[in-house]
């Protein structure tokens, strides 16, 4: 996801979930989302949040949805233009930290 709302072992859940950055995440709702609210599934749909097919949009369709509500059609998400570009970013900013005990 583009942000953090802290390290867990630093931060109480009870001050993330107060934070109105994370409301707004939380709340968000597929009939708030390009694509999506247009989408017959977007109440059954669990869609993921942490990779948009537009990581500057924070109303992006998830970028692994291969689903296209104006053709009524289903195609592998890595077919649509762009999606190779876009996974690329977030493979080169993914940082995970090695933790050693």
């Amino acid at each position: 996801m583009r942000g953090s709302f802290g390290d867990h072992r630093t931060v109480a859940l009870a001050d993330v979930v107060a934070r109105e950055d994370f409301r707004r995440v939380w709340r968000a709702r597929n009939d708030e989302i390009q694509g999506c609210r247009d989408c017959p599934y977007r109440y059954a749909c669990t869609g993921c949040r942490a990779l948009l097919a537009d990581p500057e949009a924070e109303d992006s369709k998830p970028l692994k949805c291969g689903y296209d509500p104006y053709t009524d059609s289903w195609t592998d998400w890595r077919e649509r233009p762009g999606a190779a570009a876009t996974m690329a970013r977030y493979q080169a900013r993914l940082h995970l930290p090695i933790v050693r005990s």
